[in-house]
């Protein structure tokens, strides 16, 4: 069954956005490109089970949604299976968003770590930013060598 595939997938996604965030943590950038790599085709298999099920949906005449599937799912009394994997199904997804909005939370902090670095190194600080008629930044000031070897 398709929602059980999915719900195989999602569990197997929300291990990897663990294992993600654990090294976003330790900073081991070898080990965050294999991992986002893995998060990124769970992802989209995810996303292609996501579009069979809709697509099953569609072929009988059913509308695809959270209540327009529990409503077919409370016309089906006899199989508690479907019911637990769908509400597992909609439990792990908030899991998911989540911890991959925790994660993105890491990175955007990280990169605004590295951008105060990079303006530090050459002289731009935000004091010395002016934006220009398309709204990109430069600085006002030319770079000094910090140091000559």
């Amino acid at each position: 069954m398709i929602i059980s595939a999915e719900v195989d997938t999602a569990r197997a996604l929300l291990e990897t956005l663990t294992l993600e965030h654990h090294e976003l943590v330790h900073g081991d950038a070898q080990k965050i490109n294999t991992v986002s790599e893995r998060k990124l085709e769970q992802m989209k298999q995810l996303q292609r089970l996501s579009s069979e099920r809709n697509r099953h949906l569609s072929q009988h005449e059913t509308a695809s949604g959270s209540q327009c599937i529990e409503g077919m799912l409370g016309a089906i009394d006899d199989d508690d299976r479907v019911h637990e994997n769908w509400r597992e199904l909609k439990e792990l997804v908030l899991n998911l968003r989540e911890s991959n909005e925790i994660n993105g939370s890491i990175v955007a902090h990280e990169q605004r770590q590295v951008q105060q670095a990079l303006h530090l190194l050459t002289g731009r600080t935000r004091d010395n930013l002016t934006y220009g008629p398309a709204g990109d930044t430069y600085s006002n000031q030319q770079s000094q060598t910090l140091a000559m070897v």
